[in-house]
């Protein structure tokens, strides 16, 4: 009873932290812009899952965004190929991974 009890708040603790990263990947701001008119630092160069389609590939893009704490995604490109066969393409998304900045001085620091 117990082994279940805790596998069972295990899935609910994995369901609720996939909801949660759910909504930040939301909220994460994507432009193929590679520049922001806001103070912003780089945080990391990020590429989604590939994926098959573009609207998967970016939202791949942004759930990996939200996973290193980036309020945006610039630069934002998107690439496909013949996946396993010509009729099965595959999508990834990329770009640069930023944060916004709390400095009011207007000046891009990426």
């Amino acid at each position: 009873m117990f082994s279940r009890k805790r596998a069972t708040d295990q899935t609910i603790g994995q369901s609720s932290a996939a909801d949660e990263l759910a909504q930040r990947a939301a909220s994460v701001f994507v432009s193929t812009l590679p520049t922001a008119q806001r103070p912003y630092r780089q945080v990391a160069v990020l590429a989604g899952e590939p994926a098959q389609s573009a609207e998967q590939a970016w939202q791949s893009l942004r759930r990996r965004g939200a996973e290193h704490g980036c309020d945006a995604v610039l630069g934002a490109g998107l690439t496909s190929w013949a996946g396993d066969s010509v009729f099965m393409p595959q999508f990834l998304a990329f770009g640069t991974g930023v944060s916004w900045s709390p400095e009011e001085d207007g000046e891009p620091t990426g």
